[in-house]
């Protein structure tokens, strides 16, 4: 009822409001209304299996005076309604988007030329960063498409890396980093390279190519173990009895977050094994050389098997181990250093 309330209010006021009315509706199909509108529309990869998913296709489309809402660029139509396929929301279908329940929308602001959307849902998050956000800088170079400005987020000293290493010029960035809109002579709008929270083996191809460089060559003898212990959720409460079953094994306790980009990739280029609750450092898989373990730690009220999948695309020796969880809210959890001794003890044979 309150999806039909917002679109009966978007199409009485965008006759008078324009583009600060609230969305008239959202586009399911972007290559159905990229013919009917005569949009460039570029595919690049078909569906496609990926173990035992299958990744939706990926392309790019440019929109003629398009325009995007704030921080995680979401995509709107000339005729003012979303493009669901490029402005996913984390979770859900498309119609639960938070802007096609906006009441009203900021005043758009002009940019000049071809602007390209990078930002997408959870962008402040590491793993969202690296396996959504950054995959589209690559989509865009394979369609050719000739890019004035990106729009991105440039809140986090992660974000600038990345994007610097990536060669991306800082005065060619529109740091979306506030709640306002955008309207561009040209937006070009990239897929994302798939599903939110599943990786595919072209997005680690990506990483790899991108980011290990030398760092490939170097011998795998290092064992982690990955610290949470300023995150908010996913905690490990007996952390020092898990150290105490770890350093006598060779492991060293990392804290990824007090570190670059350069150095987390280097670190885990030189992994043999990584152990560690599940949590964004565990991202940096995808630059473990093939054949190294996992042992990620998994509260039993939660599940997500993000990093499983990235595992199976690098050739990594993966193995979840169930802890019990102390909090259905932040998911902190208990690890049994009996259960993981005698995990390592198979994973290291």
């Amino acid at each position: 009822m309150r999806y039909l309330a917002c679109r009966m209010a978007g199409w009485l006021q965008f006759p008078f409001m324009g583009a600060q009315a609230p969305l008239r509706g959202h586009v399911v199909d972007t290559r159905a209304y990229a013919r009917r509108s005569g949009l460039e529309f570029t595919e690049l990869d078909p569906p496609r299996p990926q173990g035992s998913r299958t990744a939706p296709a990926t392309f790019v489309t440019v929109v003629p005076q398009g325009r995007l809402l704030f921080d995680y660029g979401a995509v709107v139509t000339p005729d003012h309604r979303l493009l669901g396929e490029v402005s996913p929301p984390l979770g859900g279908p498309v119609w639960m988007h938070r802007a096609l329940y906006e009441r009203g929308l900021p005043r758009p602001e002009r940019v000049a030329g071809t602007l390209a959307v990078l930002s997408s849902q959870a962008h402040q998050r590491y793993f969202h960063w690296m396996t959504d956000v950054l995959p589209r800088i690559e989509l865009l170079r394979r369609a050719d498409v000739a890019v004035d400005h990106y729009a991105v987020n440039l809140q986090a000293p992660f974000q600038r890396e990345t994007l610097a290493w990536l060669g991306l010029p800082p005065d060619r960035l529109i740091d979306l980093s506030r709640e306002g809109q955008i309207v561009a002579d040209r937006l070009a709008a990239p897929s994302l390279p798939g599903e939110i929270g599943a990786p595919t083996w072209e997005t680690c191809r990506f990483l790899r190519e991108t980011f290990l460089l030398g760092a490939a060559d170097r011998r795998p003898e290092l064992r982690l173990y990955v610290r949470r212990r300023d995150a908010l959720t996913r905690r490990v409460v007996n952390e020092e009895e898990v150290l105490a079953a770890l350093v006598p094994l060779g492991f060293e306790a990392v804290d990824l977050e007090r570190l670059s980009v350069a150095a987390q990739v280097d670190l885990f280029a030189r992994a043999a094994v990584v152990v560690g609750p599940h949590g964004a450092g565990m991202t940096n898989l995808v630059f473990c050389p093939p054949g190294a373990g996992l042992v990620e730690f998994m509260p039993r009220t939660y599940f997500n098997p993000c990093f499983e999948i990235l595992a199976g695309h690098v050739g990594a020796r993966y193995r979840r181990l169930p802890a019990e969880s102390v909090s259905a809210k932040t998911h902190d959890q208990w690890m049994d250093p009996a259960v993981l001794e005698r995990a390592l003890a198979e994973l290291l044979r």
